[in-house]
Parts: structure tokens; sequence; C-alpha cells
């Protein structure tokens, strides 16, 4: 999780006075000075004139809002009004999230989230020297709101910790999310709802057919979509966080290790092969010994893979010795560990 998201996030929703202070206090540089130490000069202002209808009510009620609130309001809060501070970049979500979670529950915290990847501020691509308005179209809700990987991550954390009435309550207003929802936000609610199989594979093969070019988030799907997709997903993006793997395979057992070498397999670089190799390591099964004996000749998974055998010396005899007979690479490597642990 991005340390924007404190630890604190979590245990401070039970403080909701906490949360608002949060949201109204943050420490500008957690989000870098856009818009300085609440000071909303005219760029703000100027916006206006190139919003009509909604957008304008949002981006008004935003301002006021900012400028004004100084205590925690009694009524209940407005989603225009918070997705407009996010998106103006007023509020950083990982201020704004916990707040809503805390103040209004899950289900407003889920619709206000799911509209932050589709309000977005015009300085992202007219730049921060002049007007600034809330767009709302589709183009950056690959990578908007910043930090909205780790948002999802608190959301998913809440709800692991749900009572059933709080979780069923949540999954309907996700239901009717998704109906509409741009695919990454349905990526994210499958890896916020770790009981929707169905979900996860939808999202999976949805992100497979477009591709890792017209994504942003969905290699979390890993550790929710069922096994043969997640391995595919795990070939095709460039990079998969240790809380990926680990949490896959705190949840598949020791199959899951064949997403893990799936994601060694197709690493783009040392420094991700070693990381895979080392998660790998941690599963002892045939499989692994299989995998790792394609890379004994490999400078940085080869000491890895070593060291498993080592450890596990039966298992690699079991596993290897069916394959350590001709003249390819992996049975030349199986022939060499065997060779090895026999001394």
């Amino acid at each position: 999780m991005n340390p924007a998201f404190e630890r604190e996030s979590l245990e401070r929703l039970g403080d909701v006075e906490a949360c608002f202070r949060r949201r109204i206090e943050y420490p500008p540089r957690e989000f870098g000075a856009r818009v300085r130490d609440r000071t909303f000069d005219d760029r703000l202002e100027g916006g206006l004139a190139h919003v009509s209808g909604r957008l304008r009510a949002m981006s008004e009620s935003a301002l006021r809002v900012a400028r004004d609130e100084r205590a925690m309001p009694t009524t209940p809060l407005d989603c225009d009004t918070e997705v407009g501070l996010v998106a103006l970049e007023m509020v950083p979500i990982f201020a704004a999230l916990p707040y809503w979670i805390a103040r209004e529950g899950l289900g407003f915290a889920l619709r206000a989230l799911a509209a932050t990847h589709v309000h977005w501020s015009s300085a992202k691509d007219q730049g921060y020297g002049g007007d600034i308005w809330i767009m709302n179209d589709e183009t950056h809700a690959h990578r908007m709101p910043e930090y909205a990987d780790s948002a999802w991550r608190l959301v998913r954390g809440v709800l692991a910790a749900a009572d059933d009435a709080t979780y069923a309550a949540a999954r309907e207003t996700a239901r009717a999310l998704r109906e509409s929802a741009h695919p990454v936000v349905r990526s994210m609610l499958a890896f916020a709802f770790t009981t929707e199989r169905d979900w996860a594979d939808e999202a999976a093969k949805d992100a497979l057919a477009r591709g890792p070019r017209a994504s942003g988030y969905e290699n979390v799907l890993v550790t929710v979509a069922s096994l043969d997709l997640a391995a595919v997903l795990a070939k095709m993006w460039w990079e998969q966080s240790d809380a990926e793997l680990f949490t896959l395979l705190m949840r598949e057992g020791a199959t899951g290790a064949s997403v893990v070498a799936a994601a060694l397999d197709t690493a783009s670089n040392n420094a991700h092969r070693k990381r895979y190799a080392n998660i790998l390591a941690t599963v002892q099964t045939e499989g692994v010994a299989e995998t790792f004996s394609r890379y004994i000749a490999n400078k940085t998974v080869g000491p890895i893979a070593m060291k498993f055998f080592e450890r596990n010396p039966e298992l690699t005899r079991r596993a290897l010795e069916p394959l350590a007979h001709g003249s390819s690479m992996q049975a030349r490597g199986a022939a060499m560990v065997l060779r090895a642990l026999a001394r």
C-alpha cells in the first residue's frame, strides 16, 4: 500500500472526527503543492467558466467546502461535492476515503471512489498554469485518482473485517456499480470483493482482451481470478507486487505457485526475477523444483534455486530424476543438481 495510506488509515476509521480532521488538514507535503496550503486561487474560480450544469454545481460546492468547512457538518455528505474535492486535487483520495467510510459507510465510499476514476482535473492535460476545472470522461480512468490502487486495498481490508450484513449491503452497491462502471473500476471491485470469483474472471478476460497498455491496476486480479487466468495475467503484466503474489499463495495454497512461476518465466529484468524466485521458493512442491531446474545457469535465480534444492533434497530428487535425461537445458540442469545432491 502506498505510504500515503498509513496504517492509521484503517485504525482511524472508528474515529469520525479524526478522519474529518485528516480530510481538511492533510499535510501538503504528502500530495505536493499544486494547490498550496489550501489557498484556492483564481485558477479554480476561472475554471467555473469551462463547466456547466452538474459539473459547475459540483465545482462550486467543492470550492465552498474547501474554503469554509472547518467543523464537521451535521448533514449527510454530498457525493458530487466529495468527488469534486478529489477531482480538483483539493483533497487527495488518501485523506478523503477514510472519512467517507467512517462518516457515511461503505456504500457511499464505493460510489464516490468509483466516480473519482472518471472525474479528473483539466490540469492533467492542460497544465497548472491556467484555469483548472473538472473533466468527466474515461480518458484517465485507468490511472486516476492518484493512489487509487491503495484506496481499493483499503476498501478490501475494510470489507474483510466487515460483518455479514455490512458486506452484503456493500456487495449490492458494487453489483449495481458494475453495470455501468469503467473496466478498471470493475476490476477493482472484483479485487475488493474476494468472494466474487465470477466478477474476477469476467474482469480478467476483459483486461486480457484490452492488453496492459489499455489498463491500469488490473494486475491485482492475479489474487482473485481463477488460476489459469491469473497465470496469463502474470505473463502479460510487466510487474507483480510481492503483496499480490503472497496474497495469491495464501488464498490458493501451493497450487498458486503456477502463477508465480508464470511471472518468473516472463519477468522483464533480473530484479523482478529475484523477487519472484524468492517468493516461489517459499512453496515446497515438485512443480517448484521443476521450475527451478530451468534456472540453474541463471546468475540471478540459480543461487536461489540451489538453496531450495539443498533444503528439499528428497522432493528435488523425485521431481528432477525423470527430467535428467537428454541434452535440453532443463535436462542438463536437472542432472547437475542431482549430482550435487549426491555428493
